[in-house]
């Protein structure tokens, strides 16, 4: 019998997909940004969050990558 059991539920058994667009979505309103697509944002994930910020937003906005 195991203490602990991990799940990783993204795109497997549930669509998170709307709630990180919605995440991206704020963010980039919060912060003054233009913010990406939705297909833009669904192909940017998957690869680690320095990643995802890099591929969303160094574009229009590459000096605040860091920051995002």
């Amino acid at each position: 019998m195991y203490d602990l059991y991990i799940f990783d539920l993204d795109g497997t058994l549930i669509d998170t997909m709307p709630d990180v667009y919605g995440a991206v979505e704020a963010v980039s309103k919060k912060l003054g940004l233009v913010h990406p697509t939705l297909e833009e944002t669904e192909n940017a994930v998957g690869w680690g969050f320095h990643y995802f910020a890099e591929k969303l937003f160094e574009k229009d906005h590459p000096d605040r990558v860091e920051e995002i």
